[in-house]
């Protein structure tokens, strides 16, 4: 290091420059003073750090903002999804089940309840991850949520289907046409047998009408016999409809439907006559529901008109 550069002052009694000569307290004076000055500065500088922050720290600062803002508005977005789930989807989740009935989903389920889920738990050890977690459960609650509602729906649609077909099968109008139905000879219960004079069960309905008059299945199935009975039913079809129904069509004239052969609701399957054990022009129309016979005039509307009988054969076989 080179020598320090003396420094003169100007002596008016003399009349000449003399060296300035500086003392040890001075030399003392000066770097005190010069470390005060560095330690201001330096105190300067980290309360203006802190209180105002590096551009670096400011950056940051205002995209942590920014995500708190999104994170705040994804919230809001969830609310709003979660109020749809509630207000729309659950409430006719609800309104099927009742018209399929079907039990509803309790409350307990539908909350799918949020806890233990490993995609929070990280989060939990995050600092300040209040609204990050709560974010990431409701996210968790609504993902449960939808595919438990999705699963509903599907199953909801299959039961759907299913009573559609049973709506279909349930035999449930009238095996032949108002218009040709001139009255019913004998009803369902305890009547005089025509041929033995005395009191026995007849588990169906006469429909008396002329001979030749059209005959139609009263309800979607497959034939399970078509045939000329000795059981005394002359002419006979019987018609499996699943959902446990069975119907039968008796002393039938002509029969166009053969064993195995699927069929629908209001179609032609045979004509009215007077085979078997008949004493005139009827058919002999019974309904059983596993295998148990029932009275069939509870599964028909006897007020339809002939025009509506016909407009519901046409409607059945465009299906």
């Amino acid at each position: 290091m080179g020598k320090s550069r003396k420094r003169y002052k100007y002596n008016y009694n003399s009349l000449t420059f003399e060296a300035i000569k500086i003392t040890p307290g001075k030399k003392i004076f000066k770097s005190l003073f010069f470390i005060f000055i560095l330690c201001c500065t330096s105190l300067f500088g980290y309360v203006a750090i802190n209180s105002i922050g590096s551009p670096k720290e400011l950056l940051l600062k205002k995209k942590t903002t920014e995500l708190n803002n999104l994170i705040e508005y994804v919230n809001y977005q969830l609310d709003s999804i979660s109020d749809v789930l509630t207000n729309n989807h659950f409430k006719d989740d609800n309104f099927y089940r009742t018209i399929l009935e079907i039990d509803a989903i309790p409350k307990t389920i539908r909350d799918a309840g949020v806890g233990g889920s490993k995609k929070t738990e990280k989060i939990n050890n995050l600092n300040k991850a209040g609204l990050v977690l709560l974010t990431a459960q409701k996210i968790d609650k609504l993902y449960r949520q939808i595919n438990m509602q999705a699963e509903s729906y599907e199953y909801l649609q299959d039961k759907a289907d299913e009573k559609v077909k049973r709506i279909a099968c349930i035999p449930s109008i009238m095996p032949l046409s108002v218009a040709d139905l001139v009255f019913i000879s004998s009803y369902y219960g305890t009547r005089i047998d025509p041929f033995y004079k005395h009191q026995k069960p007849h588990f169906g309905l006469d429909f008396v009408g002329p001979r030749g008059t059209k005959i139609y299945t009263t309800g979607d199935g497959i034939v399970t016999l078509s045939k000329y009975s000795r059981k005394g039913y002359g002419n006979e079809i019987i018609i499996n409809h699943s959902f446990g129904y069975s119907s039968r069509y008796a002393h039938l004239d002509e029969i166009y439907v053969n064993v195995g052969e699927k069929v629908k609701r209001g179609q032609l399957i045979g004509t009215l006559g007077n085979t078997g054990r008949s004493t005139g022009p009827h058919l002999h129309y019974e309904i059983r529901y596993n295998h148990r016979p029932i009275n069939p005039i509870y599964y028909y509307a006897d007020e339809i008109s002939s025009e509506e009988y016909e407009r519901m054969l046409i409607n059945s076989n465009l299906q």
